[in-house]
């Protein structure tokens, strides 16, 4: 495809939570709930050993994997409609399993951009974004069989309201960056007109080529959003985003 493939799985292989030494090359940082506090923003403290039995929150991995960046530029988004009005803030393109049904996933679009509707635009996954999903499986003995890509090109009108992903009860969503880093929010009250998090639990310029995990619990307990930024520029951000629907 251009770019050489995603290192051998045993060279990035990840247990979670961290029982393991850490390879030198990669960043990683695991949370736990008990650091959370609504009345604060004070960063988030890494998960120690002697609390690997906690429940991990989320875990933030740079340098997961190689660039595929001339492989999402190939993708051709889409805009969908949301109450007759397509979603200008989001291109983006769905994908499934090749050879099966395609999973329904709602996060807001019509009946009719769905699996089984009329301009339902969902395609199956290349060959690359395959070799990442089952990676993905391997690494965090998941099941992922969806996949999303959003494209954020402009830094005033691309970006993610604060919300929580609408899942399965049980499963966690993985998001893939590439390109110029977007920041990416957690956190727990949201306010305003247009919505803004106000109590960041914890914010990241996502690096490209890294993975960041929201578990099931994080997704209930904490809001998460790209926020617009006017004074963003450089290449396209993808944010390639992997789920498990039912």
């Amino acid at each position: 495809f251009g770019v050489s493939p995603a290192p051998p799985p045993q060279e990035q292989h990840i247990s979670l939570p961290c029982r393991s030494p850490i390879a030198d090359r990669q960043k990683r940082m695991d949370f736990t709930l008990k650091e959370m506090d609504s009345t604060t923003t004070q960063a988030p403290i890494p998960v120690t050993p002697e609390k690997q039995q906690e429940e991990v929150l989320f875990a933030y991995h740079e340098n997961y994997t190689s660039d595929w960046y001339s492989e999402l530029q190939d993708e051709e988004m889409t805009l969908y409609s949301y109450r007759g009005k397509e979603i200008k803030r989001a291109p983006k393109r769905e994908y499934y399993i090749p050879d099966q049904e395609p999973p329904t996933y709602v996060w807001g679009q019509q009946i009719k951009n769905r699996p089984g509707g009329e301009e339902f635009t969902g395609l199956p996954m290349p060959d690359w974004m395959v070799m990442l999903k089952d990676k993905i499986n391997m690494d965090f003995h998941v099941e992922v069989n969806h996949a999303i890509i959003i494209k954020y090109s402009d830094g005033a009108l691309h970006h993610a309201p604060p919300h929580k992903d609408k899942i399965p009860d049980g499963t966690d969503f993985f998001v893939l960056s590439f390109g110029t880093p977007r920041k990416f929010q957690l956190g727990t009250t949201i306010v305003g007109t247009p919505k803004t998090i106000r109590d960041i639990y914890w914010e990241e310029y996502l690096s490209s080529g890294s993975l960041l995990r929201v578990t099931s619990k994080a997704n209930k307990e904490l809001f998460h959003a790209v926020p617009k930024d006017p004074n963003w520029h450089g290449k396209p951000r993808y944010s390639l985003i992997f789920r498990t629907i039912w």
